[in-house]
């Protein structure tokens, strides 16, 4: 890792700690990652996905690879209990709530995987164009929102991201090494072109099928440039298949206590019955002039000039093109399906960037072109940051869950009610901190009557007017985002940054306001009240 890797780490870790709670999208690894780190992987009747298996099963296998990281960790962190008194290591953890420090780290981990494999794809951008290509392509990816925001969270596009960025650092290297025999190019050009079916189809196989739309653009290139004979293609990709088949449905069944492929699964929920429709559809051009834009935001008018003067660019976003393009066709749409596209345009956004500061234009343009870019980076990194601000408001689970494990002591018998909507906006099993209480989920909870019967002493819920008030009382509200609204009159923003300037107040020169409602309560069950006794005199 260089100085430029080491920034987008760093800017990725600053949105962890910004917004460190997930959504439901990113549950299922994030819990998974949970159950193997506390309960292990011999007895998993505790796991999370047997009462919550979500719409489409999904593989463990990512969670196993961050497991294995956090490990280390975790054992530091028993010994610390074991070791330091209670009340001082209370004390050192009451910020982070202990346990909740294994959701920093998990996040974390993947966040230095999502680095190392853009800092092999920059290697790979500096032996093929330059050094400073490379670079800059690093500067486009810290700066934008999606990648240092997304590519610390458990999605199972976040797991494909890394591995089509290692595929992607093969694929780009140049097609001849100086100093070497034609027979050693032969072989060094076979390899690489093994490594990157292999890598894709694993990556296709195991976490993401729609990959194959990414690499069989990729495969056809590579038999069109004589890099790989067909056969050998067709080989390659069976063997890769059965391989990546095997390891799948083997860690996978054992965990679902039953014969599964997850990807599988997800081609007959989203393919074959059209399961996806039910969560919203979008116009086809959406990607193009919608997802796009706003996931690259300034490296696309580099990648663009880069596209137009360099062939071998023109070569690079050719599988990115026909992916979006049949992507397009299905109706439902979400920025992540195309998250793969964002290495592919910003190594050419990086390498349009470079040719524009080296090529011999006149010293005042290139003057110009120079500062005006400074501008754009540095302009593109202040918006993303106050995205991410903005998108910490839209967690109120987590911030709800993290506030009842403050308002009773740890160490009482407390039963909690975790609504769904709760769960689904940052109430992870990473938050259930207390281990004498009990944190229920139960969505099968109809009626009033329901919650009583079942002995709970708090509930987070969205609707506390649907709980009788005469046995719970509000004792906690967490707001949510509601919306953001721009200022319009541009005289008294005007007005507002010269006090802002005067009293050196940040707020006032902030053209915008955000707008928060009460969204989630911590309600809290009443003591039972006895009947009054009706005492009759004796005649």
């Amino acid at each position: 890792m260089n100085g430029f890797d080491f920034f987008l780490f760093i800017v990725m870790v600053t949105y962890i700690c910004m917004c460190p709670y997930t959504k439901v999208e990113e549950s299922f690894n994030l819990q998974a990652t949970h159950d193997i780190l506390i309960y292990g992987v011999k007895d998993i009747s505790n796991y999370d996905h047997f009462e919550f298996p979500g719409v489409v099963p999904r593989t463990f296998i990512g969670s196993l690879v961050l497991a294995f990281i956090v490990y280390p960790f975790k054992n530091i962190l028993n010994i610390l209990s074991t070791e330091v008194k209670q009340e001082v290591y209370d004390n050192i953890f009451e910020i982070f709530q202990n346990k909740f420090l294994l959701q920093y780290a998990t996040r974390i981990a993947l966040a230095l995987l999502v680095v190392w494999s853009f800092s092999r794809l920059r290697k790979s951008v500096a032996k093929t164009w330059s050094k400073e290509a490379g670079n800059f392509m690093i500067l486009l990816t810290a700066v934008q929102f999606y990648i240092p925001f997304w590519g610390s969270r458990t999605l199972p596009n976040t797991f494909a991201l890394i591995l089509v960025n290692i595929a992607l650092s093969y694929w780009i290297l140049k097609t001849t090494r100086k100093k070497t025999s034609t027979k050693e190019n032969r072989i060094y050009e076979r390899t690489r072109s093994y490594l990157v079916i292999f890598i894709l189809t694993f990556t296709a196989v195991v976490f993401r099928i729609e990959i194959v739309l990414l690499a069989l653009p990729i495969f056809i290139l590579e038999v069109k440039n004589k890099k790989i004979s067909i056969v050998r293609l067709i080989i390659v990709g069976l063997i890769s298949t059965l391989f990546s088949l095997g390891i799948t449905v083997g860690v996978d069944s054992y965990f679902w206590g039953k014969l599964l492929w997850p990807e599988g699964a997800s081609i007959q929920f989203n393919i074959l019955n059209n399961g996806s429709l039910a969560y919203g559809t979008s116009p086809w051009y959406s990607y193009l002039a919608i997802h796009i834009p706003k996931t690259c935001t300034i490296a696309i008018p580099f990648a663009l000039y880069a596209f137009y003067e360099k062939p071998r660019i023109r070569r690079l976003l050719t599988p990115i093109i026909s992916y979006v393009i049949i992507y397009s066709f299905l109706p439902h749409k979400e920025t992540r399906f195309i998250f793969y596209v964002i290495p592919f345009i910003n190594i050419a956004g990086g390498v349009g960037l470079f040719y524009i500061h080296s090529s011999s234009i006149f010293s005042i343009t290139k003057k110009l072109i120079y500062y005006m870019t400074v501008l754009l980076i540095i302009t593109n990194l202040f918006v993303s940051g106050l995205m991410a601000y903005i998108s910490s408001f839209n967690y109120p689970g987590g911030h709800a869950l993290k506030a009842m494990n403050k308002i009773e002591s740890p160490y009482k018998q407390v039963k909690v009610h975790i609504g769904v909507y709760t769960a689904q906006t940052g109430a992870s099993r990473f938050g259930q901190i207390n281990d004498k209480w009990i944190y229920d989920k139960d969505e099968s909870l109809n009626t009033r009557q329901q919650f009583i019967d079942k002995g709970y002493d708090y509930a987070i819920v969205l609707q506390p007017s649907f709980h009788n008030s005469k046995h719970w009382e509000i004792d906690t509200s967490i707001d949510a985002l509601l919306g953001v609204s721009f200022t319009k009159d541009y005289k008294k923003f005007i007005e507002d940054v010269k006090t802002c300037i005067a009293e050196k107040d940040i707020k006032k020169c902030i053209p915008f306001k955000i707008h928060k409602n009460k969204k989630v309560y911590i309600i809290k069950r009443k003591p039972e009240q006895k009947e009054p006794e009706i005492i009759q005199e004796q005649i």
